[in-house]
């Protein structure tokens, strides 16, 4: 969980560094701007995912708290620009972290995926300064050699396209929070990178078969386990440490119905016959299956 509660730390400063540089060291409104939004994006983007692969509040809630960061981090994107600017990034915040938050309930929880949004969040937090550097010289210089001009084109068409970028932000932020509420159980139900078939070990010295299942908040890993009928099953469902409490282990084809405690839980199924059997939490949203073969 370290590695999670860091990551989450991580973001944080990294954003907040990227918008105090994008206010001290980047000059020009436009390229202002860009960097804000895009910082306002990419790190609600980044945050939603480690948060709902951290806590496991549940979709809407995890969505919540994100919407939260990416609002303070939106607002602070305005800064030294004009409000609009703020709106913006807020909106761009918004859609950054519902679909982060989207996108970490669907994965299946695992460490890598943690190391991953962080090495790629770092790299384009890292060439957004760069951009930024880049094209706030190119502005300077634009600037330099035709002042008058550049300023009364601000005059004259600088004031609608923001207004524009601002009205595509919130419709693209009311499509995915509809696309979100619609698909609910969809994304609850899907686990993309979820282990799907292993195969038991057998154990000569004690003439049985073993097997281990990991109970993750993402559900069952392996999501299917291949046995041989006629020898005596040892299955060990492994509850994480970060867990839900109170689940309940639940087979209608064995008549299994225990609680599940942190740590390893062992059933003990003898002289398996041929079939699928299959196990849910007492949610029903999570399924495994033991398929015992002649």
């Amino acid at each position: 969980m370290a590695l999670h509660y860091g990551s989450l730390i991580i973001i944080a400063l990294l954003a907040a560094y990227t918008l105090y540089f994008n206010a001290r060291r980047i000059e020009g409104t436009f390229t202002r701007a860009v960097v804000g939004l895009s910082a306002s994006f990419a790190s609600s983007f980044a945050f939603g995912i480690v948060f709902a692969q951290t806590f496991h509040y549940g979709l809407f809630t995890s969505t919540g708290v994100c919407l939260l960061f990416a609002a303070i981090v939106g607002a602070c994107s305005r800064w030294p620009l004009q409000a609009r600017v703020a709106i913006a990034g807020i909106l761009a915040g918004w859609i950054g972290a519902m679909a982060g938050s989207v996108l970490g309930t669907i994965l299946f929880v695992r460490p890598q995926i943690v190391l991953i949004v962080d090495t790629i969040f770092v790299v384009f937090m890292y060439l957004l300064q760069r951009f930024g550097e880049w094209n706030a010289g190119r502005e300077r210089n634009n600037r330099q050699q035709a002042q008058k001009a550049a300023n009364q084109v601000g005059k004259q068409g600088g004031a609608k396209q923001p207004f524009t970028g601002i009205a595509l932000l919130a419709v693209c932020c009311v499509i995915v929070a509809a696309i979100t509420i619609a698909r609910k159980d969809d994304i609850l139900s899907a686990q993309i990178g979820q282990p799907l078939t292993q195969t038991a070990q057998y154990d000569e010295e004690n003439n049985l078969q073993m097997a281990t299942l990991e109970v993750t908040p993402s559900g069952f890993s392996a999501r299917n386990t291949v046995f041989k009928a006629g020898t005596m099953i040892k299955a060990v469902f492994h509850v994480a440490s970060d867990g839900s409490s109170g689940l309940t282990l639940v087979s209608n084809d064995l008549d299994v119905n225990a609680p599940l405690q942190p740590g390893d839980n062992v059933f003990l199924i003898k002289d398996p016959q041929p079939g699928i059997y299959a196990f849910t939490l007492g949610d029903g949203l999570s399924t495994c299956t033991f398929s015992v073969e002649p």
